[in-house]
């Protein structure tokens, strides 16, 4: 995937997001929302269907078994030998027929008196058996593919992750913090200097926490762009210095994140009799850390490349 592809994605879920967050349209318990995805809205059509006649209900029966047992369908026309994680596929339309009777009938409650939390738990089983499934097959490929197709590979997986840390920061983090000023305006009426204190702490506490989410989101942009160089131009020097400016980039960000909290918890403890929410939390860097390693690491081996195909060449 190209990089401007990447950031038109990013861009147009960040204002998706937006819209989502100041239009009204807040997903509510958005982790048990987003892991039942399809799997509670198939039901409800399932359950529509079943209610309106007779017809309708032997339909929805039909209908219920075939989706089901769907997922058989990646074995026929295939002669290939079973491997471990076919097993996993076996298994599931026994957990589909378990899981989506469930939710076709609410009023069938097995855990919690919460729907919700039902709904994510039934969701969140399938979504690991679905998912364990590809992860599988994905790293059983590996072995398989060339050089340029795991890069192909491991581009849609740093796709993958910014999408999930650009939710995180521009939906969940803005909706919070827009919760926080809300109830702070309901609480305290007239825009007093307190209150005009408190606002600059949410939007400093939305952005301390964000921030290293943020980075993150700049240090996955930047890998993609060194595995594009690697693949276009393999362990050339624009890659090392592609890597070695990755590098410098994760460690100003270890820095700014430790800094920047430590800055911000010692301001916030100045203020702390004027404020109505104290928020004294840590956030471990360990993403940029890892890519830390990652970088220095990768930067050793294409060094190591790098002299042995000049000293191959030399001696040529």
């Amino acid at each position: 995937m190209k990089s401007k592809a990447h950031l038109i994605i990013l861009f147009i879920e960040s204002i998706l997001c937006i819209v989502m967050v100041f239009g009204r349209f807040s997903i509510p318990n958005p982790f048990a929302t987003v892991i039942s995805f399809p799997f509670v809205q198939i039901s409800g059509l399932l359950r529509g269907l079943s209610l309106s006649s007779t017809f309708g209900n032997i339909m929805a029966i039909i209908l219920y078994v075939l989706l089901c047992f769907s997922p058989w369908l990646l074995f026929i026309g295939k002669r290939r030998t079973r491997v471990l994680e076919d097993q996993l596929i076996i298994i599931l339309p026994f957990v589909l027929l378990y899981a989506i009777y469930q939710m076709i009938n609410p009023s069938a409650l097995f855990l919690f008196n919460n729907l919700a939390m039902n709904n994510a738990i039934l969701g969140l089983l399938i979504n690991s058996i679905i998912f364990s499934y590809f992860i599988l097959r994905a790293v059983r490929k590996f072995y398989t593919k060339t050089t340029t197709k795991l890069i192909d590979y491991l581009l849609i997986v740093f796709v993958i992750v910014n999408v999930t840390l650009v939710f995180q920061i521009v939906y969940q983090g803005l909706f919070d913090a827009y919760q926080t000023f809300q109830l702070m305006q309901i609480n305290n009426s007239g825009y007093t200097e307190l209150f005009r204190i408190n606002l600059l702490f949410i939007a400093g506490r939305f952005i301390i926490s964000n921030l290293p989410l943020f980075l993150n989101v700049i240090i996955v942009y930047f890998g993609c762009e060194v595995l594009i160089q690697l693949k276009e131009t393999g362990y050339s020097t624009t890659t090392l210095l592609g890597v070695n400016k990755l590098t410098n980039f994760c460690k100003q960000s270890l820095v700014l994140i430790l800094f920047t909290n430590v800055f911000f918890q010692i301001i916030q403890l100045i203020f702390a009799k004027s404020l109505f929410i104290v928020n004294s939390t840590f956030d471990f860097p360990i993403f940029s850390i890892l890519f830390i390693a990652i970088c220095i690491l990768v930067t050793n081996l294409i060094n190591e490349n790098k002299t042995l195909k000049e000293e191959n060449e030399s001696f040529i």
